[in-house]
């Protein structure tokens, strides 16, 4: 049996080097190929890229491992592909604007349109004040926050001041939870438990509409990042959805 083919989908004003502490224990029994999105233009651009890069794959079916950003786009790409098989996301949301200005479910709008317009006065402590977010309290008292900063504290700088307006439009603008009923894909959730950026009930309301096999794995205490700090756990699920 072939190994599977694993397309690696980072988060807003990331690159897949944040995948770091899963990828050296997975990169010997599956082929993982990185996406980024540098250069994209359009909103439609960010699912395009990724569409088009498994069109450019030997092989039959694909997983999408997706993270935050990552995420939406993974399942819009699953959406329109039939090739995408499987779907992994991290600290995923399928619609991260709620209009009911909910914090259990979402950001209200104003709140990003803030955060864009913080991005043109001051980049990098717009970026710091993100980064702290994505972890929890107990997170933060372990100093994650520090080891992250001294890791990839300088990731962003891939991405222009235009790049990551456009991805915060994306997140401002696209809302998928009523397509999924239409997804085909199996697909496994491992969310944060304290996740402050995509809050898990996001994931917990939309969670009935998906028809196909399907998993929730939520990680007590645990921020937007659970890869990165509970990378064991994380590696465990998936082990389970790439093999199964």
């Amino acid at each position: 049996m072939s190994a599977m083919h694993v397309v690696c989908l980072p988060g807003w004003g990331m690159s897949s080097q944040v995948f770091e502490p899963i990828i050296r224990h997975i990169d010997r029994d599956f082929i993982l190929h990185f996406v980024d999105w540098v250069g994209i233009e359009t909103l439609s651009g960010f699912s395009e890229r990724v569409i088009t890069y498994i069109a450019t794959l030997d092989a039959a079916s694909v997983a999408l491992l997706g993270w935050s950003l990552g995420s939406i786009v993974a399942v819009e790409a699953a959406l329109k592909s039939s090739r995408v098989d499987r779907l992994l996301l991290f600290g995923a949301t399928f619609s991260f604007v709620d209009e009911d200005k909910s914090a259990s479910i979402g950001w209200p709008k104003r709140v990003l349109e803030r955060m864009k317009r913080q991005l043109k006065i001051d980049r990098e402590e717009t970026m710091r004040n993100f980064y702290k977010m994505m972890f929890s309290s107990q997170e933060l008292d372990a100093r994650w926050l520090e080891r992250w900063m001294r890791e990839f504290g300088d990731i962003a700088n891939i991405y222009s001041i235009e790049e990551l307006l456009l991805g915060l439009d994306y997140l401002i603008k696209m809302d998928l939870s009523m397509n999924l009923g239409a997804l085909r894909a199996k697909i496994m959730i491992v969310q944060g438990a304290e996740d402050k950026v995509c809050p898990i009930g996001n994931v917990q309301a939309s969670f009935d509409f998906i028809s196909s096999q399907k998993r929730l794995v939520a990680m007590p205490g645990v921020g937007h990042v659970p890869f990165y700090t509970q990378s064991t756990a994380s590696l465990q699920g998936i082990w389970e959805m790439l093999t199964s």
